[in-house]
């Protein structure tokens, strides 16, 4: 793949984010590192630590580690199980919060597009050492499509729609629908060990009514 090509794809994206700037109540900023390997065939492990800002990446917002495993079923079936510690910024202090999630997925590849469904089940425990009811779980349901496209060279787009269905929690909310999230981004491998996400995120929080602009970016190093 040539290097203006994929300046092309990224600066498009940025520009995309531009369009949609009127809407935004917070812009944020996504950075991460992923170590993978590959136990077998079908079974894949994972460690992430990731930093996010908001405010208009003027602040830290929160830092978690997660760690998590995904097994291949069958060809494009697959299931995975994840827990994450979170560090949320207080201001005065950073609270913890512990997340544990299950994910079922399938993949469905006609021609050169690849069309992903996932299903995620969360349960996690916000505030623990610092609220009431630190110790009452929020459960949550995450349902995600995603469109990719291979270009058969080292870089693929793709752009995916995400909805967070609150089934239960302590704070009294109403259940049901509470965000959506819409995504657009370039995954680009340099090898099969080195690759690098660069991703936009527009989420809707519909309680509040606030809106917020992501930028992502993300590196995976595959033992």
């Amino acid at each position: 793949m040539k290097l203006s090509r994929f300046l092309i794809v990224v600066l498009s994206i940025c520009l995309l984010s531009k369009s949609g700037s009127a809407q935004i109540d917070d812009t944020r900023l996504w950075t991460g590192v992923t170590l993978k390997h590959k136990f077998t065939r079908k079974l894949t492990g994972a460690i992430t630590e990731q930093i996010r800002f908001n405010q208009d990446i003027s602040r830290i917002d929160q830092i978690f580690t997660e760690a998590g495993a995904e097994y291949e079923i069958k060809k494009n079936f697959k299931v995975a199980l994840n827990y994450r510690f979170i560090n949320k910024n207080k201001d005065t202090y950073y609270s913890k919060s512990h997340r544990i999630y299950a994910d079922v997925s399938y993949k469905y590849k006609p021609a050169r597009f690849a069309f992903t469904i996932r299903e995620r089940l969360q349960e996690e425990y916000t505030s623990i050492n610092s609220s009431e009811n630190g110790k009452i779980p929020e459960w949550a349901l995450r349902s995600k499509l995603t469109i990719a496209y291979d270009t058969e060279n080292r870089y693929k787009p793709y752009a995916a729609f995400e909805m967070y269905y609150l089934i239960k929690n302590s704070k009294n909310d109403p259940n049901g629908i509470t965000r959506y999230r819409y995504s657009t981004g370039v995954e680009y491998e340099f090898n099969r060990i080195h690759s690098i996400d660069l991703g936009l995120i527009f989420q809707n929080y519909l309680y509040s009514g606030t809106n917020s602009f992501i930028y992502s970016v993300s590196y995976t190093y595959t033992l």
